[in-house]
């Protein structure tokens, strides 16, 4: 399987990432274009799934803070997608054993970066959670932009 886009989704821990891609992989299910292909939805409240746009195959992977846990769910979406993914949306650390890993995957996909990365800044304690909302809903949005101008540069 072939990787032609990366979007990373980073952050440190308690930073909304997998809150993040999650908003933003429901806001691209309301429309009614976008079909659902697969969901593996994983014990750890975690998913992978694909979801067609445009004839284009994007593939969401909802966690990344750990290596042996990404190396996991990188293997289940090369078990669930029989074809090449045109952007895969995934989260990761800011650093480590992870970002490790997928560098390895970019480099076999003939990549020395990421396309795009979407940074998660806030960490949320728990005096702060009120403001959890509002925050992952922007980040959500950038995120959709980055989706979006990906979709447009990919041929």
């Amino acid at each position: 399987m072939k990787i032609k886009y990366f979007l990373q989704v980073k952050g440190s821990a308690d930073t909304g990432k997998t809150s993040t891609i999650t908003r933003t992989f429901l806001k691209i299910l309301e429309q009614e274009q976008n079909k659902l292909e697969k969901i593996k939805n994983l014990d750890s409240g975690d998913f992978i799934a694909l979801i067609n746009i445009e004839n284009k195959n994007l593939a969401f992977i909802s966690c990344g803070d750990i290596k042996r846990v990404s190396e996991k769910t990188y293997n289940i979406l090369l078990e669930l997608s029989q074809k090449d993914i045109d952007i895969l949306i995934l989260t990761t650390r800011t650093r480590g054993n992870t970002i490790e890993f997928w560098e390895a995957i970019l480099k076999e996909n003939h990549k020395e970066n990421f396309d795009d990365v979407l940074e998660n800044k806030e960490w949320f304690a728990p005096e702060n959670k009120k403001e959890i909302d509002p925050y992952i809903d922007t980040q959500s949005n950038k995120l959709l932009k980055k989706i979006e101008k990906a979709l447009k540069e990919i041929q």
